[in-house]
């Protein structure tokens, strides 16, 4: 049996899986990050300069799991973040976690 679903729908349901992954979102100045427990150093989004910093872990992750394309991830992994911190994003960055680029490093 094949179901259709709009693209909205689509967008939802892996909006309600992000919501599922309990990301802790953390303010700081104005940098709003987000990170998987109170102990992690490294921000798996980060928001900072009108810009948004996404994991290339959470984008890997996202486009195997709902076998989308990588750029698809990306603009929904986006749309959450401008969702959850009422701001219209316009520019993001995918970057690896944890690597050589130390804007995804939550400092305190």
């Amino acid at each position: 049996m094949k179901y259709l679903i709009t693209e909205s729908q689509f967008d939802n349901i892996i909006f309600q899986y992000l919501d599922n992954q309990d990301f802790i979102q953390v303010n700081k100045g104005r940098e709003i990050c987000f990170i998987n427990s109170s102990d992690d150093l490294w921000a798996v989004m980060k928001y900072m300069r009108n810009k948004l910093i996404i994991s290339d872990n959470l984008t890997n992750e996202i486009s195997s799991f709902f076998s989308i394309d990588q750029d698809d991830s990306e603009i929904v992994i986006r749309d959450w973040v401008s969702n959850k911190i009422g701001i219209k994003i316009d520019i993001w960055d995918v970057k690896t976690l944890g690597g050589l680029f130390g804007d995804t490093y939550l400092s305190m």
